[in-house]
């Protein structure tokens, strides 16, 4: 024999009253649209604070490439010091860009997000081998490689989940 809880449920919004009737299953439904809620906020949590180290490693380049110009174009660093703080200013407004549309509940912004991560990912690598060309910034690639797929696959499963769900009230395609 199953059992069937029905329980009202008063939603006041503002001078409007409503009572809702709703079954267990329906209840049930709710708690799992709640738990997900909650997973997918931790996930953009997460998604927006990686984002924003990006940015700082960024803004941390540049500014040390800055500070130590006369020293970088003295020892003839190449590609230069310019080069480090354009590249550097490039992945913190990148990275600042990203964790803000990560704000912004439309899908335009799930594709701009996963843009910008796939441009972090092609700079990076980009610059580690065509740029680099010491032997001791090449010995970690196996970990920088495994990360960065880890990180494209999480932006990945990031964007396919925004795009799947059913949008909210609030937000439009």
């Amino acid at each position: 024999m199953v059992k069937c809880c029905i329980v009202k449920v008063v939603c006041e919004f503002g001078a409007k009253r409503q009572i809702h009737t709703l079954s267990s299953g329906c209840m049930s439904a709710i708690i799992k649209t709640s738990r997900r809620k909650n997973l997918h906020r931790f996930c953009r949590l997460i998604y927006m604070a990686g984002l924003l180290v990006l940015a700082l490693s960024g803004y941390g380049r540049a500014s040390l490439a800055i500070s130590a110009r006369g020293l970088l174009e003295q020892a003839g660093f190449q590609p230069g010091p310019f080069f480090l703080i354009a590249s550097g200013l490039a992945w913190s407004l990148l990275g600042l860009v990203g964790a803000g549309l990560l704000l912004v509940r439309r899908v335009w912004a799930s594709r701009a997000v996963l843009g910008i991560s796939l441009a972090l990912a092609a700079s990076y690598w980009a610059d580690r081998l065509l740029l680099t060309r010491s032997a001791s910034a090449q010995a970690n690639w196996p970990f920088a490689l495994a990360a960065t797929l880890a990180l494209l696959a999480f932006s990945a499963a990031w964007y396919v989940l925004q795009t799947r769900e059913e949008p909210p009230h609030d937000r439009q395609q």
